[in-house]
């Protein structure tokens, strides 16, 4: 009767870095490493963008005071400013 060979994954010498920031999947195969990385989030000019909307839609207000439009604008400001800082610090 034959024994069965018996396969071991030690001192295959694979080393696999820091992968924490890595997101989607990850195939290894022999010694061929590919990753598929899937970034989200929003850029600066794309928030900026979004907050230009929100800035016309908030001056198109038919049925809004001068004074509440501009503090709707201010709330606004402080939201876009949180959220794009927000964004570069995750560049």
């Amino acid at each position: 009767m034959k024994k069965k060979k018996r396969t071991s994954a030690k001192g295959t010498g694979i080393n696999i870095g820091d992968i924490s920031d890595i997101s989607g999947t990850v195939s290894i195969a022999g010694r061929d490493m590919i990753t598929h990385q899937t970034a989200t989030g929003l850029s600066a000019a794309e928030i900026k963008q979004l907050f230009g909307q929100v800035y016309t839609a908030i001056e198109s207000r038919a049925n809004t005071s001068a004074a509440d439009k501009e503090d709707l604008k201010t709330d606004m400001r402080e939201i876009h400013t949180a959220v794009t800082e927000a964004a570069q610090k995750n560049n």
